[in-house]
């Protein structure tokens, strides 16, 4: 039997149109069963200053293996989020050039905001002295800040009294902060790279803790080697830094003479902090993943961890 032209393009128009029905119903989305939920605390800045940016998760690509993955919230951590632990950890063979100083840290220390705990720590010996605990009374923490003992032998390893600081560090949902005062030199180890480097960020990525360090003198930072010595410090206190997140201050290989700018600018830094949420790809065991965190938007910055703990995916 032969079809009319007519025929064909009603039988044509009437496949569009079921096409077009098919293509119109909206797809709905399958989540993917090796996938899990993560929140990762990052610093997203702008050239406009210290105002928090407006942020959206549309405006953020984060990325697991080139793997673009799918943004839930985007969570300014002030007010009601903003509750954080803040670690002070002073290196006890700081030298007296700090001493001055302590006035400035004391006021940065009274100016958190009043969902912050504020815990004052002495590095020395490969442990921390804890001088306050954690407590919501930033005069009582600021009180506790005493001038470093300045001796050769109170800081074996920065590094190892790090580890041990967050070793003991307790349990929480909110910001861990820890401000780090020291040169970075591994005294314990002797050598010019300290094997513990990788190990202490990697125990700050797996917590979620964020290490801001502001570079100080210590005694015998300039013994051996002098300002190489100093620089291999300042270069292994900058990857334990910037592989957690954070920043790092210096003026020189030197003590800086008003440490007031700095803590402003990390003042800074923790106002414009952000809880992104999103869903990461799983493995059968708690792992250490690289997730990339980006923005088309201009002006803007986004620093973060360079690796995040994804938790297994049957937890």
């Amino acid at each position: 039997m032969k079809l009319s032209t007519r025929s064909i393009a009603l039988a044509l128009l009437t496949f569009g149109g079921l096409a077009s029905v098919v293509a119109a119903r909206p797809q709905q989305a399958v989540q993917p069963a090796d996938t899990v939920s993560v929140r990762t605390l990052v610093t997203i800045t702008s050239k406009k200053g210290a105002e928090p940016v407006n942020v959206t998760p549309r405006d953020l690509l984060v990325q697991q293996n080139k793997t673009r993955l799918r943004v839930t919230s985007v969570t300014l951590a002030t007010g009601e989020n903003g509750g954080m632990q803040l670690a002070i950890v002073i290196d006890d063979g700081a030298t007296s050039s700090l001493n001055n100083q302590l006035p400035d840290i004391a006021h940065f220390v009274r100016d958190q905001e009043p969902g912050v705990k504020v815990g004052v720590f002495y590095a020395r010996n490969g442990t921390v002295q804890v001088r306050q605990d954690f407590t919501p009374d930033h005069n009582l923490a600021a009180k506790s800040l005493r001038i470093p003992l300045g001796q050769g032998g109170a800081s074996s390893s920065v590094y190892l009294s790090v580890m041990d600081l967050m070793k003991r560090w307790p349990a929480t949902q909110d910001r861990q902060e820890l401000v780090l005062f020291a040169d970075g030199i591994d005294r314990f180890r002797r050598g010019p790279l300290s094997p513990d480097i990788e190990t202490t960020y990697e125990m700050a990525q797996k917590q979620g803790i964020i290490v801001q360090s502001i570079f100080v003198n210590v005694v015998g930072g300039r013994r051996g080697f002098g300002s190489m010595r100093l620089g291999v410090g300042q270069n292994n206190l900058s990857q334990v830094t910037v592989q957690s997140g954070g920043f790092l201050y210096s003026q020189g290989f030197q003590t800086p003479v008003d440490m007031t700018p700095f803590l402003n600018q990390l003042e800074d830094v923790l106002r414009s902090q952000y809880w992104i949420s999103y869903m990461a790809h799983a493995k059968n065991k708690p792992s250490l993943e690289t997730i990339k965190f980006s923005t088309e938007m201009p002006g803007v910055k986004i620093y973060a961890p360079a690796q995040v703990l994804i938790p297994a995916v049957n937890q």
